[in-house]
C-alpha cells in the first residue's frame, strides 16, 4: 500500500473519531438541557464526512 493511501486512510479514521468524539461531548451536554435541541451542527458535520468518505474511497480505487 503506498504511503499516499496510508495518509488518505488515516486522515479518515481521524475525522470520524473526532467526529465521534464530539458526538459523545455533545451527548453528555445534551443531557444537561431541559428543553428541546436542535442539532444543526449535524446538518454541516455529516455531509462533509460523508464526502470526505466518498472522495477517498473514490481516490483509492482510482489509483488501483
Amino acid at each position: 500500500m503506498k504511503t499516499s493511501k496510508k495518509r488518505r486512510f488515516l486522515f479518515l479514521i481521524a475525522l470520524w473519531l473526532a467526529y465521534f468524539i464530539w458526538e459523545y461531548f455533545v451527548q453528555q451536554w445534551s443531557k444537561t438541557e431541559s428543553t428541546p435541541i436542535i442539532r444543526v451542527d449535524l446538518i454541516i458535520i455529516i455531509p462533509l464526512l460523508l464526502i470526505a468518505t466518498s472522495v477517498i474511497f473514490y481516490k483509492n480505487y482510482k489509483d488501483k
